[in-house]
């Protein structure tokens, strides 16, 4: 389990992070990866509603906060860094460990940037999104390799505060055969600025 859920200075070192206060962390539009992430957005259609999983600042929100739009985090990610940083816009709690995901059924998109990659039993929680949601679901900064001897493997990195945190990265062959089991389309793949990850827009298939 990364640090997220444990150690709550990382969050106001989130928020100083979003203020531009710490050197090399730049806006969420000023980023290399926003192009992918605004460009698979722009190819989903009939959006109204939109919730932003493992949410962190709730920069998506501010840029696009003429959709209906909701963050879901820790408490502690709410009440530190999403709330100080965008407070007028809507906010519910999660905790991704304890949750059915049955709430995001409520939204025309789900957006998972850099969310799933974070969490362990990325899998798990992944095939719960994939369940649950009733249309789109926009995976931005997810790494995909190919390799099969499992769904996911699991990389170390240095994040916040210097501390060690892990990526996971998922079977290209599982992420294909998920989508297929569960009943998605690829309505859009787009080349991610940062080696390795994959911005990737999928639409449940009609029934």
């Amino acid at each position: 389990m990364n640090n997220w859920v444990t150690d709550k200075d990382i969050a106001a070192e989130m928020l100083r992070a979003a203020r531009g206060e710490i050197p090399g962390f730049k806006s969420l539009e000023l980023t290399e990866h926003f192009k992918s992430l605004s460009a698979a957005f722009l190819r989903a259609a009939d959006v109204n509603s939109i919730l932003d999983l493992g949410c962190g600042a709730a920069e998506f929100g501010r840029l696009y906060g003429f959709f209906d739009y909701t963050g879901a985090d820790l408490p502690h990610m709410i009440e530190n860094v999403a709330k100080k940083k965008n407070p007028n816009l809507n906010f519910v709690t999660l905790d991704a460990y304890n949750s059915d995901f049955k709430f995001i059924s409520e939204y025309d998109l789900v957006l998972v940037n850099a969310f799933i990659s974070e969490v362990s039993k990325a899998d798990e929680i992944f095939e719960k999104i994939l369940d649950n949601s009733k249309n789109y679901i926009l995976i931005h900064r997810q790494k995909i390799q190919r390799f099969n001897d499992c769904n996911v493997k699991y990389m170390e990195y240095i994040g916040y505060l210097n501390k060690t945190y892990t990526c996971s990265v998922f079977s290209a062959d599982y992420f294909s055969d998920i989508l297929e089991e569960k009943g998605y389309n690829v309505a859009a793949k787009i080349p991610s600025e940062t080696p390795g990850e994959h911005t990737i827009l999928i639409k449940r298939k009609k029934s």
